[in-house]
């Protein structure tokens, strides 16, 4: 089973039997350096499109997610990250302390959005 149908070219959620073969068909968004995989081979998709971007892609795809995990984590760990901005403001650590503001605001956000406190 995927999101949209194995041809779409979006991320598959798992495979039932025979799901492989789908998997490791070429994305149909024209990405032409990905290459099928054998037919019956235990390698999703996926896993073939990430091998296939560049280091630069990566590396930004890499950041995206590490922000992400950052909101989700000032969420959980709010008081934490309030102490660090504390301590990051009085060392003059402007980077640190741009990352975090943005980071507890948008937790903020997203705990007004859901209804908690």
């Amino acid at each position: 089973a995927n999101l949209d149908g194995a041809e779409s070219g979006d991320i598959a959620l798992g495979w039932e039997d025979g799901g492989a073969d789908a998997c490791a068909q070429e994305s149909s968004a024209g990405n032409t350096t990905v290459q099928s995989a054998a037919s019956g081979s235990a390698v999703p998709g996926e896993v073939l499109r990430v091998l296939s971007q560049s280091p630069e892609c990566l590396g930004w795809n890499a950041a995206l997610n590490m922000y992400l995990l950052g909101v989700d984590l000032t969420v959980v760990c709010r008081d934490g990250f309030q102490s660090g901005l504390i301590k990051w403001r009085r060392r003059k650590e402007q980077a640190r302390v741009l990352i975090a503001a943005d980071l507890v605001e948008r937790a903020k956000r997203t705990l007004s959005s859901s209804g908690g406190s």
